[in-house]
């Protein structure tokens, strides 16, 4: 396949893939039951650390579950002190769970509202993502919001490839790349933190071009795995945060 027909297939991929969000919008609900939203949305506020936050999330949960169960057994036997100390974590772990919901939903809000498609380009990935499979593992993508460059993309490959060949070698890094190849080891290898780190326009050609950390959706995979480098993705073009893949047939 040549670079011109290559980039013609991929503008009218990602022309069906802005007419399809166009669809979902027309309808309240849709656009919310067709795309989830990424792992890490930046509201604008100081944000708790991302694995202490899923922490709390399982605790209420797992309280909700264990609490009801101890809370049941023991009305069995009493209805004395143990008996309300369970029902106490209980309910707790309820309404944290539900406050969870609802500030997960209202931050979620602008996300579907002001998301767009975008290009990206694979750079790295949890190495279970290459085989078939049903998970959600977190890698790299090198993601553009530039219209130019999301229409080019053999150029935005390349740029990829130069990316990888940086962070492989043992030799120097060019400065301006070495805040982007030290985002990549520190945090999409080794604490993904699902945010994003900007190019230099030197390198890029524009401003909108990042290195982003994102959970990969083995499920909007056409075969179940990573078995090509572009991805069509949708995500906010001005926030420190995760994008997700749109999901595509072959």
């Amino acid at each position: 396949m040549s670079d011109q027909e290559l980039a013609q297939g991929w503008q009218q991929l990602l022309s069906s893939c802005r007419n399809r969000i166009t669809e979902l919008r027309k309808t309240p609900g849709e656009l919310r039951s067709a795309i989830d939203t990424p792992i890490r949305i930046d509201t604008g506020k100081p944000q708790t650390n991302a694995r202490l936050q899923g922490l709390l999330t399982l605790l209420s949960w797992a309280g909700i579950l264990l609490g009801g169960l101890a809370t049941v057994i023991t009305a069995l036997f009493t209805t004395g002190l143990a008996f309300q100390i369970l029902l106490g974590i209980t309910l707790v772990s309820l309404a944290y769970a539900v406050l969870e919901i609802i500030r997960n939903r209202a931050a979620a809000a602008p996300w579907y509202r002001d998301s767009v498609v975008a290009t990206g380009c694979l750079l790295v990935a949890n190495d279970n993502l290459f085989e078939p499979g049903d998970s959600l593992l977190p890698g790299g993508l090198l993601v553009t919001f530039d219209e130019q460059l999301n229409n080019d993309p053999e150029k935005l490959s390349a740029l990829a490839q130069q990316l990888k060949e940086h962070g492989d070698s043992d030799g120097p890094t060019p400065l301006e790349l070495r805040e982007a190849v030290e985002f990549i080891e520190e945090s999409v290898i080794n604490v993904p933190t699902f945010t994003r780190c900007r190019l230099p326009r030197s390198f890029t050609g524009n401003d909108a071009t990042f290195v982003v950390c994102l959970g990969f959706d083995q499920k909007a995979m056409p075969n179940g795995f990573l078995d090509r480098d572009l991805w069509p993705v949708f995500g906010r073009p001005d926030k420190d945060e995760a994008v997700v893949l749109l999901k595509q047939s072959d």
